[in-house]
């Protein structure tokens, strides 16, 4: 029994063209620094927002929260530090003198996503 291909199909199976990649390390290596690139431009857009907002709303209630936020995103201790000078009196003060105190120099790897 020959079942017919449905209209608009000539009946033949589709082949998968695959084209195995010459360098698969180079690949993955190139990969890796396309994402290291875009972590680096969207940390850079949060900081360029951190100033903007640190500027217009200066006194604001969240600027520690999103200070604390950044220094989880990156593990650069400048933004525990702003905190505890500007916003020492936040809800994110105690946390940042105690990581200030407790590990000062722990490298940012170990903080970023």
């Amino acid at each position: 029994m020959r079942i017919h291909p449905v209209v608009g199909m000539n009946g033949d199976r589709p082949s998968l063209n695959f084209t195995p990649i010459a360098n698969p390390e180079a690949n993955y290596e190139q990969q890796q620094a396309n994402y290291e690139q875009i972590e680096q431009d969207y940390l850079s857009y949060l900081d360029n927002t951190i100033a903007t907002l640190q500027s217009e709303f200066p006194n604001s209630l969240y600027m520690d929260d999103l200070l604390f936020s950044r220094y989880a995103m990156g593990g650069q201790p400048q933004y525990l530090e702003q905190i505890v000078e500007n916003y020492g009196e936040g809800d994110r003060a105690a946390e940042a003198r105690f990581l200030l105190e407790h590990h000062p120099n722990q490298p940012a790897s170990e903080h970023s996503w």
